[in-house]
């Protein structure tokens, strides 16, 4: 066959490929097998349980909250990122959220491509694609299939998390990008994005999700062109010693969630972190209270012995330890001290975020302001809503989930335009604190009007009314499931009817400002 014809042939492949991705296909097929780990489940399964048997180099207490893993072929990183998978071992989750990059695609914002499975040869990971279906809604979130072809970053995560944590979990795989393909650093702009991107994945992070970012640090020498400490020849321990304090630098901040020294000293170097936005989306992710530790770090060097080129291998895995306040029932709520510092919480946030200044520093000493509850902040504009975003379930504590979401509502409610500075005056903030959410059997009989919000779920359609809604337009039952139905959750307004309809009660401690 002559060259012309391979090279059309491939297109052809290539074209079909993307245009399977494009248009929903079932399954995205992988690519690394054979390449980056052993294309045989038996040899990749033994090749991962020798890794995971790596002593680290730090172990972690407390839960669970996410690693920072290299995507290097096994043979290289494989160590690495076994000594830090192997410490979530007895820890169930039922999502992980995968954070890459392509290496070899420009992607603008984030993409996630519109599969409903990854294949491994340790077999199929489901996509969450109820999760994927609602952040590709999001404007900042498109299906940008040519930059998944052959991309590495996120399948050669997959193996080990599948080995460790079993089958009964759902995969959310991302690329991130960067706003603009002329963009060589991390400049304010994406900074905001990458703030921007992980307030869309909030929403679904609980204390049964996992959340990977995957990258390799310092690529230094020859093959990378990048010499930060000049072109002098240095020994093989004089380069290991040297590199090893200066990937330090950009671990020490990543280490104490400090996305804003990482991006300093990321920019004042031009470190060759092919991860960095990925990183900056995991530690806008972490909840206040987590921390990282070491697990491994080595290079490329060490395993090649060959330091006219290396790449840096560290993993990190993170964790929140210490006791969590203790919840109230489902009839429990936040004291009026409480309510009085969650609204000013809410109103200083937005005043500071509105008018361009730096959101205050909240010293917050009351437990109940720790909790980990669902919020929804609600914007007033006399009698007319502004608007309304929320969450069912948090990691972080109460407290900064009203910071966060009070921001959210006045800014990202795409049923109205955003909340100017200039209306502040005239905007009054309602708070709902949540109760879990539990299924009912029989919403006729369960859901009690002016009691109970309910949380509407067929498949991946979704919906909710606070309590209050049927209160404030005085509805019956039957109006308040059928116009959650169908209003919310873009299903048939008779929906909750169908025994395959989920439908889920929750309590509301509702408060506003006088």
């Amino acid at each position: 066959m002559c060259a012309r014809s391979i090279s059309v042939t491939t297109g052809l492949y290539l074209s079909l490929a993307l245009c399977s991705f494009a248009m929903g296909g079932e399954e995205r097929p992988c690519y690394g097998a054979g390449r980056w780990f052993p294309r045989s489940k038996a040899r990749l399964t033994a090749d991962i349980d020798k890794h995971l048997r790596e002593k680290p180099e730090s172990k972690v207490t407390g839960r669970r909250l996410g690693i920072i893993a290299p995507h290097a072929g096994y043979t290289f990183s494989g160590r690495s990122a076994g000594a830090a998978f192997a410490q979530l071992k007895g820890h169930q989750f039922h999502r992980v959220v995968v954070l890459g990059i392509s290496h070899r695609q420009f992607v603008k914002g984030a993409s996630i491509l519109a599969v409903k499975a990854y294949t491994t040869p340790l077999g199929k990971i489901p996509v969450d694609t109820e999760v994927t279906a609602k952040l590709l809604k999001h404007s900042l979130f498109k299906t940008q299939a040519r930059a998944h072809y052959g991309e590495h970053s996120v399948e050669n995560e997959l193996p080990f998390l599948t080995h460790v944590l079993g089958t009964d979990w759902k995969l959310v795989p991302i690329l991130i990008g960067q706003p603009s393909r002329m963009e060589a650093g991390i400049s304010a702009e994406s900074l905001k994005m990458y703030e921007d991107i992980a307030a869309a994945i909030k929403p679904f992070i609980d204390d049964k999700t996992l959340v990977v970012a995957s990258s390799d640090w310092t690529h230094y020498g020859a093959n990378y062109g990048y010499f930060p400490f000049g072109r002098k020849a240095f020994s093989g321990d004089e380069l290991k010693a040297k590199l090893k304090a200066f990937d330090y630098e950009t671990i020490e901040p990543v280490l104490n969630v400090d996305v804003k020294t990482f991006v300093q000293r990321v920019n004042a170097k031009k470190v060759t972190i092919c991860g960095r936005r990925p990183i900056c989306v995991f530690l806008n992710l972490m909840p206040q209270g987590a921390r990282g530790l070491v697990a491994k770090y080595y290079t490329s060097g060490d395993v090649t012995k060959d330091w006219s080129s290396s790449v840096s291998y560290p993993s990190i895995v993170f964790a929140i330890s210490g006791q969590k306040p203790k919840e109230p029932d489902d009839e429990g709520g936040v004291s009026e001290a409480g309510r009085k510092s969650l609204l000013e919480i809410a109103r200083k946030t937005l005043e500071a975020r509105l008018r361009g200044k730096p959101v205050p520093k909240f010293k917050v000493d009351s437990a109940e302001l720790r909790w980990n509850r669902g919020v929804f902040v609600t914007l007033n504009k006399g009698d007319k809503l502004r608007g309304c975003i929320g969450c069912f379930t948090s990691v972080e504590p109460l407290y900064k989930v009203v910071s966060e979401y009070a921001v959210i509502s006045a800014t990202r409610d795409r049923r109205f335009r955003p909340v100017r500075a200039s209306e502040l005056k005239d905007i009054k903030i309602e708070i709902s604190v949540l109760s879990p959410k539990r299924r009912v059997k029989d919403p006729l009989k369960e859901v009690v009007i002016g009691k109970h919000g309910i949380y509407i779920k067929r498949g991946s359609r979704s919906g909710t009314y606070l309590p209050q809604v049927a209160v404030e337009h005085k509805m019956s039952l039957e109006q308040f499931l059928s116009s959650c139905c169908s209003s919310k959750a873009g299903l048939r307004a008779d929906a909750w009817k169908d025994p395959r309809t989920e439908v889920y009660v929750y309590t509301a401690q509702v408060f506003h400002e006088e």
